[in-house]
């Protein structure tokens, strides 16, 4: 099978990881796999990629705020996806993420590919902009298929588009650490990760560590990641006098190193699609706490099995729930090795055949398709 991924960037983050996941598996199995960025290469991709796999940077990753000439650059970026596209020849078309998903979807009109497009997090709350919502409804009746990462996501769309819609979440596999790792955690820790975004809940994480702090000096908390709002949680750190303890080391690429050298792993998210963090983190063996926050957090943590469930924005029950598992260790190794069973919940090679299933089915659809126009 000869399939081309589109994405907007490999760097780091949750769909870029699940992406990389899927093309290296694919293309160890003997599968022609190609990636299409939208950035110009100069960077390498943040997560290693299977060596015969074939990245495309198209250095069409451009952006305006003047509405003509931003137009002008979309109608670029749908010449050099088609272009790219013409040239491979792929089986089938899988995008990567909203805006994404809009351009390969007009960019492969008329060229006889089958495309599915992947949502990677609830559109529910995560919101695109009211232009690009628009053109998702009118469009994604023109995907072959719709990939959601749980079924109640589904419910977003309208029913006409039910058909095409499958649920597959994200696959985990067994944590593999390389070495003792290229940072080494504080001992007890803590631990979140992901992009230093609102959405991700870390400011109301730090308050929470804040208020149980004075009672539990001993413990850090790290934070691992970057983005915009880096600055903002810098400054709330110092505001708190909590500099020796508030750990961000920024991004760190052997992250199951991280794992293995901590006492617990908090997810504090507002909203989430199907937190790949998350899953590392109970394939590590760690006893995690996560908000009840949109649908993957809730069908990943079985409650006082796994570990504890909050609710998503509540820094009381977010200190409650910490110094519940630094007080009671034995709840920590209980819920670490009941966690460890994601990994026959989201087996590699079970969300793969489903990947496989559905690519084979829209392929075998788009050639009678075809063969009858």
């Amino acid at each position: 099978m000869k399939i081309a991924f589109i994405i907007h960037a490999l760097q780091c983050g949750g769909a870029e990881r699940v992406l990389a996941l899927m093309a290296n598996y694919w293309a160890a199995r003997g599968y022609s796999i190609d990636i299409l960025t939208m950035d110009d290469g100069v960077d390498s991709p943040f997560y290693p990629l299977h060596y015969a796999i074939r990245h495309h940077p198209l250095n069409l990753l451009t952006r305006s705020t003047q509405r003509c000439k931003a137009y002008y650059e979309n109608l670029q970026r749908l010449g050099g996806i088609r272009r790219a596209l013409r040239d491979i020849q792929p089986d089938c078309v899988i995008s990567f993420i909203d805006i994404m998903n809009l351009f390969s979807i007009v960019a492969v009109l008329g060229l006889k590919i089958p495309v599915v497009v992947s949502e990677r997090s609830d559109p529910f709350q995560y919101k695109i902009g009211r232009h690009w919502e628009f053109l998702r409804h009118r469009l994604y009746p023109l995907a072959d298929a719709i990939v959601v990462q749980s079924d109640d996501i589904s419910s977003y769309f309208s029913e006409r588009l039910h058909p095409k819609i499958h649920t597959i979440p994200n696959p985990v596999f067994a944590p593999s650490p390389n070495g003792a790792g290229s940072w080494t955690l504080p001992k007890p820790s803590i631990l979140a990760v992901g992009r230093f975004t609102f959405e991700k809940g870390f400011r109301q994480l730090v308050q929470a560590f804040a208020n149980l702090h004075p009672r539990h000096p001993e413990w850090h908390l790290v934070l691992v990641g970057d983005g915009p709002l880096r600055p903002e949680l810098e400054e709330l750190r110092g505001q708190l006098a909590l500099q020796d303890v508030v750990h961000m080391p920024g991004r760190i690429a052997d992250i199951y190193s991280v794992y293995a050298q901590a006492e617990m792993f908090v997810l504090s998210s507002l909203f989430e699609g199907f937190p790949n963090v998350l899953c590392e983190a109970m394939a590590s063996g760690l006893p995690v706490i996560a908000t009840r926050c949109s649908y993957g957090p809730i069908a990943i943590v079985r409650p006082e099995q796994d570990g504890l469930q909050i609710p998503p924005n509540d820094i009381p029950a977010l200190e409650h729930a910490m110094e519940k598992l630094i007080v009671h260790p034995e709840l920590r190794i209980q819920y670490g090795r009941s966690a460890r069973e994601i990994l026959e919940r989201y087996r590699m090679d079970t969300i793969m055949k489903q990947w496989d299933d559905l690519l084979c089915r829209v392929i075998k659809n788009n050639q009678y398709t075809n063969r009858n126009v």
